[in-house]
């Protein structure tokens, strides 16, 4: 009877039983199924009434007792049969899982010899690494254990397994020298350069890069974004930069465009303090005096008025920047627009 004639005639397709029919048969006669060599390739089949009836199966066994029950062999080298099937707990299969299948043998303290594992393999005068073997030190938890020499002439007592597997290479003596060769590298490399990869400079250097040049960077909108750029000078090289722009006087100062509309290059960039940076912003309103731009605070030092007063003059009422300039502030009342 066909799978299909079969599920109609229980009614149970798709029910737990129904789905434990199925992968029963697909591990005993599916080569694809992932654990086909543990039962079909082991040669455990599916008795003929079962595999060719859902119908048998559960008339048989019957419904599945709980969720937790599933499908279980009491013999592990059996085949699915009636007789040697049941719907089980995972306590009941846990304790059969123990024992020992066809051809197996559990490695127990009967199947060694001396002080050797079930599985010993002689790796005396093997090379592994930097370790030699010397000679067998004994077994310890199941494992056994060689005494090896390293290139350095340490001697210790390792592990066989991590000799096999690479986990031990050598006393330690590998990983220092490993590490030395890596910090030499570092310092060769930072003494070639600048050695400045730390100061103040070099952070001013590579923020300017970021936010002009990577479209990652927060502050790219406001930088890159509307055209700003830096010099391909200083972009080939943070040494050019120091060159061009010099020291960082104080901790206070940062870098700062004397033109906010200009570029990052050599005779628009300088060092700033957060004041001079706050009155050099494009959003800060500029006048026309002189054949410059000049900020309010600069024209108020110039014409030796407070700023208040000259940016009520021009803001506020619209002067022009030369009736401001010349105005006398005593005369302020009267001359008002």
């Amino acid at each position: 009877m066909s799978e299909a004639n079969s599920n109609q005639l229980v009614g149970k397709s798709h029910t737990p039983e129904w789905e434990a029919w199925r992968a029963m048969r697909k591990r005993c006669y599916s080569p694809n199924t992932h654990n086909f060599e543990r039962y079909g390739g082991r040669g455990i089949t599916v008795c003929d009434r079962w595999r060719e009836s859902f119908q048998n199966f559960f008339a048989d066994l019957g419904p599945r007792p709980s969720k937790r029950h599933s499908l279980h062999r009491k013999n592990n080298d059996g085949n699915y049969e009636p007789e040697n099937c049941e719907w089980a707990l995972p306590n009941v299969q846990a304790a059969n899982r123990g024992k020992p299948r066809k051809g197996f043998i559990k490695p127990t303290r009967d199947t060694w010899k001396g002080d050797r594992p079930y599985n010993f393999t002689d790796l005396i005068g093997k090379v592994f690494g930097r370790w030699t073997v010397i000679s067998y030190h004994g077994c310890i938890k199941q494992k056994g254990h060689w005494f090896c020499r390293c290139s350095c002439g340490a001697e210790r007592i390792v592990k066989g397994d991590t000799l096999k597997n690479g986990r031990s290479k050598s006393c330690g003596c590998l990983h220092k020298e490993m590490i030395g060769t890596y910090a030499r590298t570092i310092l060769k490399r930072k003494n070639t350069q600048h050695g400045k990869s730390r100061s103040r400079e070099y952070a001013s250097w590579n923020q300017m890069l970021q936010r002009c040049h990577n479209p990652k960077n927060p502050t790219y909108k406001r930088y890159g974004a509307i055209g700003v750029t830096v010099c391909q000078r200083w972009r080939d090289g943070f040494e050019a930069f120091l060159s061009d722009v010099g020291q960082c006087p104080t901790e206070e100062h940062t870098i700062d465009r004397i033109d906010v509309f200009g570029n990052y290059e050599p005779g628009n960039v300088r060092w700033a303090t957060d004041e001079e940076q706050r009155l050099n912003q494009r959003r800060t309103r500029r006048f026309e005096y002189q054949g410059r731009r000049i900020t309010i605070p600069e024209l108020a030092r110039i014409a030796g008025i407070g700023a208040a007063t000259m940016r009520s003059r021009l803001v506020n009422h619209g002067w022009s920047v030369e009736r401001a300039m010349t105005t006398d502030p005593k005369d302020y009342h009267s001359k008002k627009d």
